[in-house]
């Protein structure tokens, strides 16, 4: 019985861990590596992140889909670097990047971390301020 126990306990665990991994947030807002501040009435979906090493560098890759029949021209994104302490590094290497993006169309924006200091991330993307 104890044993049965172990193994339905080490079970939940693998469960949630799982589930608790870094998922995009599909319905905007916030997740842990994706921070969409889109209005509700921007549909760009966000089904895919990446990563790799390159060089010793992090490489980051972000598909972002227009699943609409119009074409976002209004859009920009940039990308945060964060050690393993989560402070943000380079922090003047994190500029504002206009996004077009074709209706019915995908995109995967690609970024390399500016130090091999940087473990983690987060991509931004708002409506382009004017």
């Amino acid at each position: 019985m104890k044993w049965l126990r172990f193994v339905v306990s080490v079970g939940v665990v693998l469960f949630f861990s799982a589930c608790s991994g870094k998922e995009v947030n599909h319905s905007g807002k916030i997740s842990r590596t994706i921070v969409n501040t889109l209005p509700s009435d921007c549909l760009l979906e966000f089904p895919k992140t990446r990563m790799r090493y390159v060089n010793g560098l992090k490489e980051v890759r972000v598909v972002v889909v227009n699943p609409t029949e119009t074409p976002y021209t209004g859009v920009e994104y940039r990308f945060k670097w964060y050690d393993k302490r989560k402070r943000e590094v380079a922090e003047n290497f994190s500029v504002w990047q206009p996004l077009f993006i074709e209706a019915k169309d995908q995109k995967e924006i690609i970024a390399l971390a500016p130090t091999p200091k940087a473990k983690r991330f987060k991509f931004y993307i708002r409506k382009r301020e004017r």
